[in-house]
């Protein structure tokens, strides 16, 4: 709590345990790339992408397959 009241730009944000796992996932992906530094626009570390856009299209991934998964689960379940 004292993080959200000290953030002098409002860029603390509250999320779901969900979409914390999706930013967590966009980020060490983002690590990776970069061996290691975090994109920083003044360093020229890295391309800094934005991590929401990066966790939603990774949730969008994911929501995808498991339709796929469920679809092919349906369709064998009608063929036994």
């Amino acid at each position: 709590y004292y993080a959200l009241e000290a953030c002098p730009v409002d860029c603390i944000h509250w999320v779901s345990r969900a979409e914390l796992q999706a930013l967590e996932h966009a980020t060490a992906e983002s690590i990776f790339e970069t061996g290691g530094e975090m994109a920083v626009p003044t360093t020229g570390i890295g391309e800094v992408a934005d991590p929401w856009s990066l966790a939603y299209k990774f949730q969008k991934k994911i929501d995808w397959e498991k339709q796929v998964l469920s679809k092919k689960a349906k369709s064998s379940n009608k063929l036994n």
